[in-house]
């Protein structure tokens, strides 16, 4: 079937202080410096999206490198920053 596109969504745990949302990239590990930008977007639009329908609660975001495996855990104000100038 032609036009098809296929994807993963991320998963998240909700949690009585905070939600922790997390994405699953292939490839190797990278750290907080070196996560592609189309990444950060991604994460920054899902934890957009997910604010208002959690009031109250923190949004832990982070990244899983499955070859790692590794965790990285990125700032809120970096996605913050980072959403402000998507929408821009």
């Amino acid at each position: 079937v032609t036009g098809v596109q296929t994807c993963a969504l991320p998963i998240f745990a909700i949690l009585p202080d905070r939600l922790l949302l997390a994405d699953f990239k292939t490839g190797r590990p990278r750290g907080q410096d070196e996560i592609p930008l189309p990444y950060l977007r991604q994460l920054a639009l899902y934890r957009a999206i997910l604010t208002p329908l959690y009031p109250g609660k923190e949004i832990e975001a982070s990244i899983i490198w499955t070859s790692g495996p590794q965790m990285v855990v990125i700032a809120p104000e970096r996605l913050d920053e980072i959403l402000s100038q998507t929408l821009a």
